[in-house]
């Protein structure tokens, strides 16, 4: 009973003074997130990359686009489900459109949060000019997240250029 009247008494003491009640935050409105709508040509891609199994290849899907290469870019950013939608995306990028798109693979290289597109051209180097890859390599050495994965991915290119990057110092 007495730690009951004790543990009210400080509940008291620890309040406001002056009977003025303290200042209430108000709340923040929070802008919702802008909708993504995809346009025909991209709706039209999305539907024919996302098969389970079977997939179209790439040219039957960029022919489904007069702007393969951007279309290709949108679905990589913006499609989450399901998931290999992104990843065939990227790699017809990378199969068709890598040069085009060097600095978006630079920036997959690099940026952890898209370790998973990094790790997919880091697997497919000699799909690449060699030139390219060797670039594409030395970033995600230099400055990737994750550079022991990135060995790991780099040790399978047959390009000669690439595997020296593994001997240097």
């Amino acid at each position: 009973m007495i730690s009951w009247l004790l543990a009210l008494g400080l509940l008291v003491s620890c309040g406001p003074r002056g009977g003025e009640p303290e200042p209430v935050a108000e709340p923040v409105e929070q802008e919702p997130a802008p909708t993504v709508t995809p346009t025909e040509s991209q709706s039209a891609m999305y539907r024919a990359l996302s098969a389970r199994d079977g997939a179209a290849p790439c040219e039957e899907v960029e022919a489904l686009s007069t702007t393969p290469v951007e279309d290709l870019v949108w679905l990589t950013e913006h499609t989450t489900s399901p998931p290999w939608v992104g990843t065939r995306a990227a790699t017809c990028l990378l199969t068709g459109h890598a040069d085009e798109v060097a600095e978006l693979l630079a920036q997959w290289v690099t940026d952890p949060a898209t370790l998973g597109f990094g790790l997919l051209v880091l697997g497919n180097l000699d799909l690449l000019a060699p030139e390219l890859a060797v670039e594409l390599a030395t970033l995600a050495l230099e400055q990737g997240p994750d550079p022991e994965a990135a060995r790991t991915r780099i040790a399978t290119s047959t390009h000669p250029e690439v595997l020296d990057l593994l001997d240097a110092p």
